[in-house]
């Protein structure tokens, strides 16, 4: 009985759910949940375009030249952004999958969409819009 909760108390790795092994000076990333992260930030990416999209056509009807200045903007770094995904796709399509370039990659996706985000933070506050859960 005593080695039974012994062998039951200790972590049994599993390969297939392990994003992240840590050998000495390598870093190896498990392609399975890689291809599965970069597939939620592309769904993400395409999400975010949707609201941005929305307010072109309301600006365009109303020719708000300053708000389609800043939607170009914002759309400039969604562009980005979803440029760097490609790159991570890429990457993650790989059995070895490079855990440096796939972080870089979404160091630049986090850079671009923070951007973005503070671009549209700007133009709400500029349209007169609080933002969520403000007073």
């Amino acid at each position: 009985m005593r080695l039974m909760r012994s062998r039951m108390r200790e972590p049994r790795p599993v390969a297939s759910t392990t994003f992240m092994a840590v050998v000495p000076g390598v870093v190896v990333v498990s392609p399975r949940i890689a291809q599965a992260a970069a597939d939620e930030i592309g769904d993400y990416l395409i999400e975010s375009e949707k609201h941005p999209a929305w307010m072109r056509r309301q600006a365009e009807a109303k020719k708000d030249k300053e708000t389609l200045a800043s939607l170009d903007s914002i759309d400039r770094n969604l562009a980005a952004a979803k440029q760097s995904h490609a790159t991570l796709c890429s990457c993650c399509m790989d059995d070895n999958v490079d855990a440096k370039a796939a972080m870089a990659c979404c160091q630049t996706i986090d850079d671009a969409l923070s951007r973005a985000i503070s671009e549209h933070d700007t133009l709400m506050k500029r349209l007169g819009y609080a933002q969520p859960g403000a007073k």
